[in-house]
């Protein structure tokens, strides 16, 4: 009798745990889903930074549809000393990655197809049409390494065929906003325009 006694009072205490257990379980399941957030959408696509992304891949890597027939502009500025600010303000960057190799990425701007912020004087108007594009790098004393313009040529191109904008309509920033010097002193401005399709 002793031992039945026993048996069932090990059997009540391994329910009662399993229960507890259970129980635990269900509500640290409900919490968790009550502290939910939406992810972290970072300023620029970790995916476009992988090993040599080219640019019309990037291009056509987007969340919303692209109304090519809206982006009539495109503006190139470089980050100076101001580099994260600049950078959510545009559409493309072209940074280096640890081995020195430029590395062309969008943002979430481009992504979201939504309204950059590269020439603020111009007004709203004129940034809701225009493809902001940033190299990182202050170029008011250097200038871009031959890779570096290489490669925003290579998308300034792209974007001039796929949106059918003429040279006349890609500027630096620094003709177009009398505050600015950017892309700085040091960028090889005519060789730049040289390089657009005509």
């Amino acid at each position: 009798m002793d031992r039945l006694c026993e048996a069932f009072m090990a059997s009540s205490r391994t329910i009662k745990t399993l229960t507890a257990l259970l129980a635990a379980m269900t509500v640290g399941v409900f919490t968790l889903m009550l502290m939910e957030t939406e992810p972290y959408q970072p300023p620029v696509s970790l995916a476009a930074l992988g090993a040599g992304t080219a640019p019309a891949a990037v291009i056509s890597d987007t969340e919303a549809p692209i109304h090519a027939n809206r982006w009539r502009n495109i503006v190139v500025r470089a980050t100076g000393a101001e580099s994260a600010d600049v950078i959510e303000q545009c559409h493309f960057v072209l940074t280096s990655d640890d081995s020195g190799r430029t590395v062309l990425a969008s943002t979430a701007l481009w992504r979201a197809q939504q309204t950059g912020r590269q020439a603020h004087h111009l007004g709203e108007q004129f940034n809701t049409a225009s493809v902001g594009v940033c190299l990182v790098g202050d170029f008011s004393t250097d200038p871009p390494t031959a890779e570096q313009f290489n490669e925003l040529m290579t998308l300034v191109k792209c974007l001039q065929k796929n949106f059918h904008i003429g040279h006349d309509r890609v500027y630096l920033l620094g003709d177009i906003d009398p505050l600015s010097r950017s892309p700085g002193d040091a960028f090889p401005a005519r060789a730049f325009e040289q390089h657009l399709i005509r």
